[in-house]
C-alpha cells in the first residue's frame, strides 16, 4: 500500500510537497521481485462539479526521493493516483519508462490506466468538443460511470507495477498570482510560443522584453526588410524578364500579429542554421565566394574553379560523415561484454545495496510523516528539494 502525505488537503496551495511512503509488505515485495530502480508514477486528476473528470498531467519521480513538490494549472478539485513502476528487461532504464508512461498522441497519454467499473472499457473519449472545456488536457471521462485507477494491467514482462495510492485536494484561487494587463502580456511573451507559467518567470522575460527586446527587434528588422527587398527585386526581375509577369507578393511581408515572428526560426524567408550547412554549396553565396578568390588567384577559368570548390565541399561533407561512423563502428567493436554470470551478480549486488542505502524512511509506521525538509532524514534533503521549497515560495504560478 502506498501512502501520499500533504499539508491542508481541504484548502491546498497550488504548489506544495508531496511525502510518500509504502507498507513493509510493499517494500518486501519490491526487494522479492528485484525491483531496480522505482519509480513513483504520479496521476494528476481533475474532478468538475458535474461528475466528469480529467487527467491533466502525470509525473515520474525516483521513489527514494521520498518527497517532491507538485503543481497545478488551476484551482479547485484534484485527485492524486499513485503507484510504483520499475523496468524488469535488463535492457530498460528509466527512460523507457517516461517514453511508454509519459507519451501522449495529442492530447491524450497513449498508455491508459483507468478503466471503465461497469463494462471493463478501457477508456470513454469525447465524443465532441462542446463536451470538454477549452483548457482541458489529457483524458476525459463524461461521469455518467464509475471510474477506477487500474494501472496493474500494464504489469507484464516489460515493466513492474505494484500497489496504488489515492489523496483528494482542494486547491483555492487565492493562491495563483494575480494576471498581468494583457498589453504587458503581448509584449513580453511575444517571442515565445506559451505564456509564462509562474511570476519569476514572467519577472525574466519582462527584464529582456524593456531591454534587449526593443534593439533586436529594430535590427531584425532593418536586416530583415533589406533582406527581403532584395530578393523580391530579383523575383520582380525574373518575373519581368521570362514570363512578362511582376511578381509584388515577396515586398508584401506579414507580421502576423506578433514581433516575434520576425527572427523566427518559423519564418518562410528563413532557413534555420543547423540545417543551412548542408546547402551551403549550392547557396549562391558561395559561388561568389569561390569566384572572387578565383579572380584573386588569378585562375583563368572561372566557372571550372567554382564546380572545383562545391566538389570538394561535398567531398568534405562526406568524409566527415564517413569518419564519425567509422570511428563509431569501431568504439562498438571494442567494448567487450563481461561474462552473463558476473554481471548478473553484479546486478543483484546493486539492487541489494540500493535498498539497504536509498529506501531508509520511506517505510509506512502508520504515523502521519509531515511533507517538510526538516521532517526528512538528512541525506534526502537535497538541493533539488531546497531549490523546489524556494520556487513554490517565491513563484507563484499563474492559473491555466
Amino acid at each position: 500500500m502506498i501512502r501520499l502525505f500533504m499539508d491542508s488537503a481541504e484548502h491546498a496551495d497550488a504548489s506544495l510537497p508531496l511525502r510518500w511512503a509504502v507498507s513493509p509488505g510493499t517494500l518486501q515485495a519490491l526487494k522479492a521481485q528485484e525491483a531496480r530502480d522505482p519509480h513513483l508514477l504520479l496521476c494528476i486528476v481533475q474532478k468538475y462539479p458535474n461528475g466528469r473528470i480529467n487527467e491533466i498531467q502525470r509525473l515520474l519521480i525516483p521513489f527514494e526521493y521520498a518527497m517532491h513538490y507538485i503543481s497545478f494549472p488551476r484551482p479547485g478539485t484534484f485527485m492524486l493516483y499513485a503507484t510504483i513502476v520499475w523496468p524488469k528487461e535488463k535492457w530498460a532504464h528509466s527512460n523507457d519508462l517516461r517514453g511508454n508512461f509519459l507519451r501522449k498522441d495529442w492530447d491524450y497519454y497513449r498508455m491508459r490506466l483507468f478503466r471503465n467499473v461497469v463494462d471493463e472499457a478501457v477508456a470513454l473519449d469525447i465524443d465532441s468538443q462542446e463536451n470538454s472545456s477549452e483548457n482541458d488536457e489529457g483524458e476525459v471521462f463524461d461521469g455518467s460511470r464509475e471510474i477506477e485507477f487500474a494501472p496493474d494491467r500494464h504489469n507484464g514482462p516489460f515493466y513492474g507495477v505494484i500497489d496504488c495510492g489515492e489523496l483528494e485536494l482542494v486547491v483555492g484561487k487565492e493562491f495563483f498570482a494575480k494576471e498581468p494587463p494583457q498589453w504587458l502580456s503581448d509584449w513580453v511573451n511575444c517571442w515565445f510560443e506559451s505564456p509564462a507559467r509562474n511570476s519569476c518567470q514572467f519577472r525574466k522575460r519582462t527584464i529582456m522584453a524593456f531591454t534587449i527586446q526593443p534593439v533586436l527587434l529594430g535590427i531584425g528588422a532593418l536586416f530583415l526588410e533589406a533582406y527581403i527587398f532584395v530578393n523580391a527585386l530579383i523575383l520582380f526581375l525574373i518575373g519581368g524578364v521570362l514570363k512578362g509577369e511582376v511578381f509584388l507578393s515577396p515586398f508584401e511581408y506579414c507580421w502576423h500579429n506578433n514581433p516575434g515572428e520576425l527572427l523566427s526560426n518559423n519564418s518562410r524567408w528563413f532557413i534555420p542554421l543547423h540545417k543551412s550547412i548542408f546547402y551551403f554549396p549550392l547557396v549562391p553565396g558561395f559561388w561568389l565566394s569561390c569566384g572572387l578568390i578565383g579572380r584573386s588567384l588569378h585562375v583563368h577559368h572561372i566557372g571550372a574553379f567554382i564546380a572545383v570548390c562545391m566538389l570538394v565541399m561535398f567531398a568534405l561533407l562526406v568524409a566527415i560523415v564517413g569518419v564519425a561512423l567509422f570511428l563509431q563502428n569501431c568504439a562498438e567493436k571494442s567494448d567487450k561484454k563481461p561474462a552473463e554470470s558476473t554481471e548478473s551478480q553484479r546486478e543483484k549486488d546493486r539492487i541489494r545495496h540500493f535498498y539497504a542505502t536509498k529506501m531508509n524512511g520511506l517505510t509506512d509506521t502508520g504515523d502521519a510523516l509531515a511533507p517538510s525538509l526538516s521532517s526528512l532524514p538528512p541525506e534526502k534533503r537535497t538541493i533539488r528539494l531546497r531549490l523546489q521549497e524556494l520556487k513554490a515560495k517565491y513563484c507563484k504560478l499563474y492559473a491555466r
